[in-house]
């Protein structure tokens, strides 16, 4: 039995040592590359990409699990888990017509995919900054793929809202402007290491990327990239070591900037459309939204009132994902425009605590707020990451504030890319020192 056992441990750490061999490790970065690159235009190649890093992720789970076990993100995959199955249960209680016949599991879970990301790429900055590149080429592809690019921008600077034939405005302004808003960082972070070539590039992209933002005319999205980068400017006049006076310069030359753009008309006509009707200001201050007027604003506050009270009465655990929709559907007092065009909340928030709970959304935040804190106090983060990961939560806490992208295709695409490649950094060195642990127990 003792050299059953023996033999066994030699097969796992040569499989293990397969793993992590540079081989596989370019397989597997091979795949991060084409599920960045190609996950809304061309989906097949991306979801056999995104399979194949799924089942490598749960090898290596099986042959390290002492490492996984003690991992604080693997912990909440584990509780995200765990909250679907009691949201099922609490579905099957109170609203059986609604609750599945089995569990499903892939929603919450779906936005831990990022960690199958940040396993296989260890850490290693020029695969990082590689799979962001690509993941800004197949933002550009999936427009292309989907439209006429030229003839859409064409249209959107006659002032036409366009939407690339992709969904709708809404997700377009969600790639194009988290795009836009990591040019914005690696070029001002990077502009004294950059070749000619590459800056030209870099630059060129900012254009493209801002033009992208501007004429799919998403206010939300416009707000986002606003407070990010404005959080951005503001981490780098603190930051002594990175010229506060020139980014200072910088910064106050792009806030000029988007006075100028207030005045273009389309933008302005975009911006105050929302505040037509001249009791809605005072009826949203006051709290009284089911009198707000305006369409797009109505519809939101409408929807999270409803929601409110589905929350209050399913506090904990929520009834399950697909309870979104039920809110909508069931109730008694949305009006019918509502009702009858509209499936989702417009708040991912909100679709958290509905669907599952105060504990489902505890997963979500709880992993956010430990990788954000990780890397903005380790020593050993770069400065350039630190902002990109700042200015990446706040963009997309505001933004899925007014959308529901954490169950989308495209949110989960811009998610599992964005924080796969910030937690890469500090899930390589809690894995190195699990290696070398194992190793010392090994040897003796």
């Amino acid at each position: 039995m003792l050299t059953i056992n023996k033999n066994m441990l030699i097969d796992k750490n040569s499989l293990s040592q397969f793993l992590h061999s540079d081989h596989f490790s370019l397989f597997m970065f091979i795949n991060i590359l084409s599920f960045s690159l190609f996950k809304e235009s061309v989906q097949l190649i991306a979801d056999i990409s995104q399979t194949i890093l799924v089942v490598s992720t749960l090898l290596a789970i099986t042959l390290e699990w002492r490492f996984f076990i003690k991992n604080f993100i693997f912990k909440m995959l584990l509780l995200a888990l765990i909250a679907q199955i009691l949201s099922w249960l609490s579905a099957k209680f109170y609203i059986p017509d609604l609750a599945t016949p089995l569990p499903v599991l892939k929603s919450l879970s779906y936005l831990f995919f990022f960690f199958c990301i940040a396993f296989w790429l260890k850490d290693n900055q020029k695969k990082i900054n590689l799979v962001l590149f690509t993941f800004t080429i197949g933002v550009i592809f999936t427009f292309v793929y989907h439209s006429s690019v030229l003839s859409e921008i064409q249209r959107g600077l006659h002032g036409i809202r366009i939407d690339f034939h992709y969904r709708n405005a809404q997700y377009g302004s969600l790639i194009a402007g988290v795009c836009f808003m990591f040019y914005v960082i690696y070029t001002m972070l990077h502009k004294h290491l950059l070749s000619p070539i590459e800056k030209t590039f870099c630059i060129s992209m900012i254009v493209l990327f801002g033009l992208f933002s501007i004429i799919l005319q998403s206010r939300q999205s416009w707000l986002a990239i606003t407070i990010s980068l404005m959080a951005f400017f503001i981490l780098s006049l603190l930051d002594k070591k990175k010229y506060p006076v020139k980014n200072f310069m910088i910064g106050a030359t792009v806030f000029i900037l988007l006075l100028f753009l207030y005045q273009v008309p389309f933008i302005r006509q975009r911006l105050l459309v929302g505040f037509v009707h001249t009791d809605d200001l005072h009826a949203m201050l006051t709290f009284h939204w089911q009198e707000v007027k305006d369409f797009s604003i109505g519809v939101r506050l409408k929807s999270w009132v409803e929601a409110g009270r589905w929350i209050q009465a399913h506090p904990f655990f929520g009834t399950g994902f697909g309870s979104q929709t039920y809110v909508i559907t069931t109730s008694h007092t949305l009006p019918d425009y509502i009702t009858r065009e509209f499936r989702h909340l417009h708040n991912s928030n909100i679709e958290t605590l509905v669907s599952w709970g105060i504990l489902g959304f505890f997963t979500l935040y709880a992993s956010w707020i430990y990788i954000l804190k990780k890397i903005v106090s380790s020593d050993s983060s770069s400065f350039y990451t630190k902002a990109l990961c700042v200015s990446f939560f706040i963009y997309w806490i505001i933004i899925n504030n007014f959308e529901s992208f954490f169950y989308y295709r495209a949110g989960q695409w811009v998610f599992s890319v964005f924080v796969g490649v910030l937690y890469s950094v500090i899930l390589q060195k809690e894995h190195n020192a699990y290696l070398e642990a194992r190793n010392e127990n090994i040897r003796h």
